[in-house]
């Protein structure tokens, strides 16, 4: 009888155990790595557009737009008045025009740049001529300016007026060859400054700009243009 339990409560151990088994099995299948591989994933296409266009950095800073400049045009012509105070011995006033290519965004050739100066005598001249007889005419004033120069630009940027128009700038650093006549002879120069835009409309910019001839004699004039420019 013992025997007959025994045999009985091992061929119930041997059942249970085959019943776990068969109930395991999906679990193992689940778990086995497959052996059929997956597809690659699919690569993401990247435009040309997209390689330009990706952020850039700048002073530390993430860019991830640029605002295109609004004023791409190529001619430029300039008129304009100007000061020459600094000469001991007479008032400058001056009156210039010239005509600039842009050759690309950061360079432009200003091929030709014309200034006539009217002379105004200071007090000393008068002094000088009044009490030691001096004659005025002998004094050398500056009559006529001839330059031409490269302009590097290099500051483009705009800003608000009241909150409620928009304007653009840019900044430009001059230099250059002039040709100078004097009341009392001609001499070459080289041209140094400075040159300040701001656009009101597309084409039309007011002009601010500092220019300094070094003359081979020695002498220094230095001027102060206001003018516009009309671009085309």
């Amino acid at each position: 009888m013992t025997a007959y339990f025994r045999l009985a409560f091992s061929q119930a151990n041997t059942t249970a155990g085959f019943l776990l088994l068969l109930v395991s099995l999906p679990s193992f299948a689940a778990s086995a790595p497959s052996s059929t591989p997956s597809p690659p994933a699919e690569r993401a296409s990247i435009t040309p557009e997209q390689v330009v266009n990706r952020p850039k950095r700048m002073d530390g800073v993430t860019l991830e737009a640029v605002e295109t400049y609004v004023n791409p045009k190529t001619n430029e012509i300039s008129l304009g008045i100007g000061v020459y105070p600094f000469d001991a011995y007479y008032y400058g006033l001056s009156v210039n025009a010239g005509y600039t290519y842009h050759i690309d965004r950061n360079f432009a050739w200003e091929v030709l740049n014309v200034q006539y100066y009217a002379s105004f005598q200071k007090p000393l001249t008068t002094e000088l001529a009044n009490i030691y007889s001096v004659n005025p005419k002998s004094i050398t004033s500056l009559n006529y300016v001839f330059s031409s120069d490269i302009q590097y630009i290099f500051a483009y940027g705009k800003f608000t007026v009241l909150e409620e128009q928009i304007r653009y700038f840019r900044a430009s650093a001059i230099g250059g060859l002039a040709a100078i006549k004097t009341s009392s002879n001609n001499t070459f120069a080289g041209l140094f400054g400075v040159k300040f835009q701001v656009f009101t409309r597309e084409s039309f910019s007011w002009n601010v700009e500092f220019r300094d001839n070094l003359a081979i004699n020695g002498n220094n004039y230095l001027t102060f243009i206001l003018g516009t420019g009309l671009s085309f």
